[in-house]
């Protein structure tokens, strides 16, 4: 009967023992098949239960990717975003002013959900702010201002921020991220773009020091000229033998 229940899947019903000859141990082998189906019932509910919580972050996460880039004139710009786990902290989005155009790469140090929730806290302030930006340094100072506090002391965000102006003109600032690349079409050239800068959120860093540790530099777009912007995360792609490809 004990067993006939337990087939049923009611893992509740404990299996009484009262001889020791060769049914007995059968019944003790049965027992001990109970307890362990009853603990991997556990592990199966829980991985399920992870499981859809990875789902569901990868979901608000997609909502914090730029649904759709706006219409700039004179540039063409594209993105794409892969995670190297179920979520992560990479950061990128395009945001057009009246002036000029505000692209944005980030990093949050990390990987999974705790970088994915600080890449969250910042584009929150990002698009809240990013109108009455007028340059990237300042905008990068204002994010370290409001992010030094509010993150854990272990994790930092390297940014990098471009602004596009009209005939190919751009600024930039540098907060720790990686240099991008730039394609000069005129003389069929790749270049790397020499950026360093500190990154944006540690706690021992005030308001008023931070200016000065990000790198800028400003530079003019000629036709059908490519500017790269990448994070680290590009650096770790390897081939089919294993080996890392690098830049």
């Amino acid at each position: 009967e004990s067993l006939k229940k337990i087939g049923e899947g009611r893992l509740d019903e404990n299996i009484k023992i009262i001889s020791k000859d060769e049914f007995g141990k059968i019944l003790k082998t049965a027992e001990e098949m109970r307890i362990k189906l009853i603990e991997y019932r556990k592990e199966l509910t829980e991985k399920e239960r992870l499981k859809r919580d990875a789902e569901l972050a990868q979901e608000i996460q997609k909502m914090l990717l730029p649904e759709r880039l706006p219409e700039i004139n004179e540039y063409n710009i594209t993105y794409y975003y892969e995670p190297a786990f179920y979520v992560g902290g990479d950061y990128v989005d395009v945001l057009k002013t009246i002036s000029h155009v505000i692209c944005v790469i980030g990093d949050v140090s990390g990987k999974g959900a705790s970088s994915s929730l600080v890449m969250a806290l910042t584009k929150s302030f990002i698009y809240s702010n990013y109108k009455t930006s007028r340059s990237p340094s300042a905008f990068a100072s204002n994010i370290h201002s409001f992010l030094r506090n509010k993150i854990p002391d272990d994790m930092f965000l390297t940014l990098f921020l471009l602004y596009l102006e009209e005939r190919g003109n751009y600024f930039y600032s540098s907060c720790g991220h990686t240099p991008p690349f730039i394609f000069l079409s005129n003389l069929k050239r790749l270049e790397k773009f020499k950026t360093n800068g500190v990154p944006i959120g540690f706690f021992f860093i005030s308001p008023d020091e931070y200016p000065s540790l990000i790198q800028k530099g400003n530079g003019k777009l000629e036709s059908g000229d490519i500017l790269f912007l990448y994070t680290d995360g590009l650096l770790d792609i390897k081939n089919e033998k294993g080996e890392t490809l690098g830049e």
